[in-house]
């Protein structure tokens, strides 16, 4: 958190750190599968963009995020080039 917690916490928690806390991570939920972005990691209502990062879980993961968002990037990788192999196939 930043910035840090001050010596003297007679205020409310709660109040400094809405007051004064920041992030400069990107959150998780902000483009959730489904409604954002569908199944395939495309962004609804957009040609050609697609988004694989903590945006598109709809929830906190409880174990290591980083794995999880790698594991995530790998799975949407695989995706993406079983999708060239069928529209090479298929001459797309």
């Amino acid at each position: 958190m930043f910035p840090p917690l001050p010596i003297d916490m007679s205020r409310s928690l709660e109040t400094y750190v809405k007051a004064h806390s920041s992030s400069i991570w990107h959150f998780t939920g902000s483009a959730p599968m489904g409604t954002v972005v569908d199944n395939d990691f495309r962004v609804r209502g957009i040609d050609n963009l697609a988004i694989c990062d903590a945006s598109v879980l709809p929830q906190v993961t409880r174990g290591n995020p980083q794995a999880s968002i790698m594991m995530l990037g790998r799975y949407t990788g695989m995706l993406r080039k079983q999708e060239r192999k069928r529209k090479q196939h298929f001459g797309l």
